[in-house]
């Protein structure tokens, strides 16, 4: 049986991957549509969410 923090462990590992893909799939997007279509997806505002929320997490590192 895994420990806790075996278990956190894998879940952050797939929550990193998980966050590596949608950041290439935004990129492939980007390359076909303008700034300005981008700007104006609800899904920017969301990310723009999650983004402000991990923010206030303590010991939360920054995107590079």
């Amino acid at each position: 049986m895994n420990s806790l923090a075996e278990t956190i462990e894998r879940q952050n590992t797939v929550i990193r991957i998980q966050s590596e893909v949608i950041d290439e799939l935004f990129i492939l997007l980007l390359q076909h549509i303008t700034a300005e279509e981008a700007d104006r997806l609800p899904t920017i505002k969301k990310i723009n969410a999650a983004a402000a929320l991990r923010e206030e997490l303590p010991g939360a590192e920054p995107y590079e």
